[in-house]
């Protein structure tokens, strides 16, 4: 998977294609030993699932985190999309960076 740059209160969309998945789910964390602070499911449809970010998903500290993608399949079974380097046991995971922006004046 590849590493996203997301500025922080940015809306972004992620488009997964599977034929024979269920569905997908995002899943954002600071690193592998802490509960995800985002979590983001979408259905397939023709081969196809978006994800969507939404502000008040990406409205968090701007810093480096990590992500990973989960395909489902009917029966609640699934696997990690692309996980590099762990058929070795050193996982490496894809970056999702927040990066800070600067705040309109209201005036």
């Amino acid at each position: 998977m590849n590493d996203i740059v997301i500025d922080q209160g940015a809306t972004e969309d992620f488009l997964i294609e599977d034929t024979e998945a269920f569905k997908a789910v995002l899943l954002v964390s600071l690193d592998v030993e802490t509960a995800p602070i985002i979590e983001k499911e979408a259905l397939f449809n023709e081969g196809k699932a978006q994800i969507t970010l939404l502000k008040s998903d990406t409205n968090i500290a701007p810093d480096d985190y990590i992500y990973q993608i989960r395909l489902f399949d009917e029966d609640g079974e699934y696997f990690n999309l692309v996980n590099d380097n762990c058929s070795t046991g050193d996982c490496t995971f894809s970056t999702l960076k927040i990066c800070p922006v600067i705040v309109e004046s209201e005036g």
